[in-house]
């Protein structure tokens, strides 16, 4: 499944706006590791180098380089 993708900007749940949720899991490591235990997540595609070095940092591995982005599995 998917938990964040291009649309989401006008998703809420309730108060919440799921385009806060992706800006925390860029800031906040604490809220991106209580969220992705909480939906179990294991895949991550992005072209944000800084996310990308924070999540090697804490255990995730770079499967595949693309020219527009990386995949990244929990390992």
């Amino acid at each position: 499944k998917v938990y964040i993708d291009g649309r989401m900007p006008s998703w809420r749940v309730g108060d919440v706006k799921y385009m806060d949720n992706y800006l925390r899991i860029y800031t906040d490591q604490e809220f991106r590791h209580h969220e992705f235990r909480r939906l179990n997540i294991s895949c991550v595609i992005t072209q944000d180098t800084a996310l990308i070095s924070a999540l090697q940092t804490e255990g995730w591995k770079i499967e595949l380089r693309e020219s527009n982005g990386y995949v990244l599995l929990r390992r």
